[in-house]
């Protein structure tokens, strides 16, 4: 599974792509205690920023928090970006 998300943030900044690879998935994996694969049936919004924060996080792009990332964020989605 290869995901790229773009983030809107509050002060107008954006980021495109953000590349979702193993390391972000199996985060995920441990915090939600859900298999990445339920991503497809059950798409909570919480879901999609924890990867795009892992993943950001991962790259040293933030140093934020999980929580204190959130509130900085107004909107995370797919990204256009062919994921390869």
């Amino acid at each position: 599974m290869k995901l790229n998300l773009r983030a809107e943030f509050l002060d107008g900044r954006s980021i495109d792509p953000i590349p979702v690879i193993m390391p972000d998935m199996l985060k995920f994996e441990e915090k939600f205690n859900l298999s990445v694969a339920t991503l497809a049936k059950s798409e909570k919004l919480t879901h999609i920023v924890f990867l795009a924060w892992a993943s950001l996080s991962r790259t040293k792009q933030t140093d934020k928090s999980f929580e204190d990332f959130i509130e900085t964020v107004s909107a995370v989605s797919a990204s256009e970006s062919d994921p390869k």
